[in-house]
């Protein structure tokens, strides 16, 4: 978990020094740098977490894991990120990039789309830690586009990135608390 920890922190330096760097008129001339980061704003963004949802409820399981536990957890995952990102939302009302001061539009603090993609990386990370390096770069990849395409500023795409490493890592102790204790109330139950 360290290890990914470390990746995880390497992909949200990566996204600040990026992101700051291209500004929130981004970085490609146009229309490239509209469709290219349309294309991983949308289309990369919503594929990467269908199919990591996918891999992490049906991938293989850990010695004595039931599926029905992953899948909880996985869930747990993505409602504690869209949880988060709406209370933030509705609590730090801050401008996107050119919607100064209009009422009624979403808050551009924190980044949900950079929530989801870091916390799906990070759980795709503990499954599969020899390719944890591209699931942080795909999570990187969406946080440029939503700088690219005007939708935030670098700095809430960063704070995304680092609430949605957080609930992932979080969430990923209390399992690992529950599944040591488990065991043991197990093997004690079954010994009386």
């Amino acid at each position: 978990m360290k290890k990914n920890l470390l990746v995880a922190s390497l992909a949200i330096a990566l996204t600040a020094l990026v992101t700051f760097l291209i500004g929130p008129k981004g970085g490609l001339p146009e229309p490239l740098g509209s469709d290219v980061g349309q294309f991983l704003s949308r289309t990369f963004y919503t594929s990467f977490l269908a199919l990591g949802i996918g891999y992490s409820i049906f991938s293989p399981l850990d010695e004595n894991e039931p599926r029905w536990k992953r899948i909880v957890f996985v869930v747990g995952v993505v409602v504690s990120c869209l949880v988060v990102e709406q209370v933030l939302d509705h609590f730090i009302w801050e401008p996107r990039p050119g919607w100064k001061n209009i009422v009624g539009k979403s808050s551009g603090f924190p980044s949900g789309h950079s929530i989801g993609a870091f916390a799906m990386a990070s759980l795709l990370a503990t499954l599969r830690p020899k390719i944890a390096p591209i699931f942080f770069f795909c999570a990187f990849l969406v946080g440029y586009s939503r700088v690219e395409v005007g939708a935030h500023y670098p700095h809430q795409v960063v704070a995304g990135a680092i609430i949605g490493v957080m609930i992932a890592f979080w969430l990923m102790g209390f399992r690992e608390k529950l599944a040591k204790k488990s065991p043991n109330s197990l093997a004690q139950s079954q010994s009386s």
